[in-house]
């Protein structure tokens, strides 16, 4: 049976994450991609094109065509952001496949030039 997905990829740099968040822990990222984002993929690996996105009111780039939580957390984090045990991330202004929305702990999104996160603590566990 096929369910349209056409490739999966796992990713976590440990060093990486401890130097970005200060020595919290990181949860592994792994992406299922349908197949119609392929073709998309394939093109945007090729552009080798940076992204310039906004965290709260930082400006940052982003070397990807998707960012995932942690990352968000990381650069909220790194200009002077309170520690929390959780995060809310709205982001909003993205690509016409996610807009607008809620970044969940485990999730990732599609990026674009201009898009905004707005990062908050929640002090939730």
């Amino acid at each position: 049976m096929d369910h349209g997905i056409d490739a999966m990829e796992a990713s976590l740099d440990p060093a990486l994450c401890r130097r970005l968040l200060k020595g919290a822990a990181c949860v592994p990222i792994i992406r299922v991609y349908p197949r119609w984002r392929s073709a998309e993929r394939a093109y945007m690996s090729e552009s080798k094109e940076s992204f310039s996105i906004i965290v709260n009111q930082d400006e940052h780039n982003w070397p990807n065509e998707e960012i995932a939580y942690n990352d968000v957390v990381a650069f909220y984090l790194q200009d002077g952001g309170a520690k929390s045990n959780e995060y809310l991330i709205k982001y909003s202004e993205g690509p016409k496949v996610n807009p607008s929305g809620t970044l969940s702990p485990a999730g990732q999104v599609m990026v674009k030039n201009g898009m905004h996160f707005r990062v908050s603590g929640t002090g939730e566990s």
